[in-house]
């Protein structure tokens, strides 16, 4: 309530880990939920030497990952949107890619799904080094936009999914052309 979210982390951490019949653990996790956000968010900051404070995503990341491995709630798909999210913003497409598997696999029901799908696509275009030195990644990505162009024919990234795979399809081409 003071505004000192890192402090509240500590504790809300030895809550977590020590307490585990705690009877308002519920409360707890959603409240360290809700710091972990603000850290992605570059809302909160900690302190650094005990004279400054600093922005720290990274430790925004590591919360809503304990939360996500040690409980399960219904909200935590959406944490995991932001976890893989951060990563693609940071420009670590492999972590990203990685994180959009996560949230597809163990929430399959979740409306971030084809988001998910559509961005892991992005991540494995961004990986790719081109046709010249191996084509695994754009496979990859060109598998991912076929899924999510069948799977979500009404998505919101539709026009983008089908621009990229002509691309895909176009530079395909200009190798066979220039072999």
């Amino acid at each position: 309530l003071l505004g000192d979210k890192y402090g509240a982390h500590v504790l809300y951490r030895e809550i977590l880990e020590n307490y585990r019949a705690f009877p308002r653990l519920s409360e707890t996790i959603s409240r360290e939920y809700e710091i972990g956000v603000a850290f992605i968010d570059g809302k909160a900051e900690k302190p650094l030497l005990k004279i400054f404070n600093v922005k720290s995503q990274t430790l925004g990341v590591e919360i809503l990952n304990y939360l996500i491995e040690n409980y399960q709630e219904k909200y935590f798909d959406y944490a995991q949107y932001l976890i893989a999210d951060f990563h693609f913003r940071d420009g670590d497409w492999r972590r990203a890619a990685d994180a959009y598997l996560r949230l597809e696999e163990e929430f399959q029901q979740s409306h971030w799904v084809s988001v998910a799908v559509y961005q892991r696509a992005l991540c494995y275009l961004r990986m790719d080094r081109g046709y010249q030195y191996d084509d695994s990644q754009a496979r990859k990505a060109e598998e991912l936009l076929l899924t999510y162009v069948r799977k979500y024919p009404r998505g919101d990234r539709i026009k983008e999914a089908e621009a990229m795979l002509s691309g895909i399809r176009e530079d395909r081409a200009r190798l066979y052309l220039d072999n």
